[in-house]
């Protein structure tokens, strides 16, 4: 699956949480996830403090999470996981 699985839309931390799930059920060798920009925003943002994030709908994302009980920075290093290609 193709990456920016956050900021594009209402339901960012239903997206993730079910990309998890999938991975989980049938295995990284069935269901490759890809990382996108907007994943490697997060990143950078929560290790380096970019900015960039924050105007490409990384505001929505993180109170989408919040809404949920979870925090965005807790998925940084499943983001790192994810092959960039």
């Amino acid at each position: 699956m193709l990456g920016d699985y956050i900021d594009r839309g209402p339901q960012s931390y239903l997206t993730v949480r079910k990309l998890c799930e999938l991975q989980q059920s049938f295995g990284k060798d069935h269901v490759v996830l890809l990382r996108g920009n907007h994943e490697q925003m997060a990143v950078d943002f929560f290790e380096q403090g970019c900015q960039d994030f924050l105007f490409n709908g990384g505001r929505a994302t993180i109170k989408d999470f919040h809404k949920h009980d979870d925090e965005l920075r807790d998925y940084v290093d499943f983001f790192k996981s994810l092959p960039a290609y």
